[in-house]
């Protein structure tokens, strides 16, 4: 059923239909006996990126972090393989490192770093002073 917009209306009924039957009983009887109205909004989705780096990469990535041996290296690492402050995100949360949503790249950066490398380092200086 095409309008003359170039509209499938069936899609259309059916999205609309499938909201109707996410009302309650009591709101859909409320709307039948006419003490009630429905009221249409449109909003944007929200849109997915379909560039967003996949859950294999951010493992690789978190693993390839945590294996490494400087903070030096670690930076330099994360600035060449996680371009974006979303991608920094995703894999703080892979980590378990929490972050402020206020929190700037360099400081998500810096979290991830001091939490995985800078960690092992403290560790391994206090259990071997004279490695200093």
């Amino acid at each position: 059923m095409e309008s003359e917009y170039n509209i499938d209306f069936s899609k259309l009924l059916q999205r609309l239909a499938n909201e109707i039957k996410k009302l309650s009983h009591s709101d859909l009887k409320r709307v039948a006996d006419g003490k009630a109205d429905i009221v249409l909004q449109v909003v944007k989705k929200k849109q997915t990126h379909s560039k967003s780096v996949s859950e294999p990469d951010i493992e690789k990535i978190g693993q390839n972090i945590e294996g490494m041996t400087s903070r030096e290296e670690g930076m330099s690492y994360l600035e060449a393989h996680v371009s974006t402050k979303n991608k920094l995100k995703l894999l703080a949360k892979h980590l378990e490192i929490p972050i402020r949503r206020t929190d700037k790249r360099d400081q998500i950066i810096e979290k991830i770093i001091e939490s995985t490398i800078g960690y092992r380092l403290r560790s391994a200086a206090i259990q071997n002073p004279e490695s200093r």
